[in-house]
């Protein structure tokens, strides 16, 4: 199995198994790349579903899921607006992917997240701040609404 580096995700999975009488379904929003966590979901037992908006990154991710006999079942789609029924999933999670949006449409995502996740269920999501190491120097804008 492939060790993935990001310890948040790895406490998240703790959460999860801990979390007694709930089915093992998780989403995952943002799940495209090279090495998508919901590898590590399904090693774990869970029945798996991800979506990227970008559909090169879904690619990459569900032929890393293939290489390893997974169907990780990765699709396009975006958070804000997510194609599944309500209470569908008893995990969802976004890593690294949130922060790419505008306040307001981290809003509606969060809630699409909401409304796709079980009563009981858990949702995680990570946000970066100026002080972390990944984020740079950038441009400033100030946004003014009148």
């Amino acid at each position: 199995m492939k060790l993935f580096k990001q310890i948040p995700l790895y406490r998240y999975l703790a959460l999860c198994n801990e979390s007694k009488n709930l089915e093992k379904k998780v989403l995952d929003c943002g799940a495209g790349g090279e090495t998508p966590p919901l590898s590590l979901f399904y090693s774990y037992g869970y029945s798996t579903t991800g979506i990227d908006i970008d559909l090169s990154q879904v690619e990459k991710a569900n032929q890393f899921g293939l290489q390893r006999g997974q169907n990780l079942n990765i699709q396009q789609g975006n958070m804000m607006s997510l194609e599944f029924e309500d209470e569908s999933f008893s995990f969802v999670y976004s890593y690294n992917s949130i922060f790419h949006m505008m306040k307001d449409q981290v809003e509606r995502a969060f809630l699409e997240m909401k409304r796709v996740t079980s009563k009981k269920g858990l949702i995680f999501v990570n946000f970066l701040t100026t002080n972390d190491f990944r984020v740079g120097e950038g441009k400033s804008y100030v946004l003014s609404i009148r």
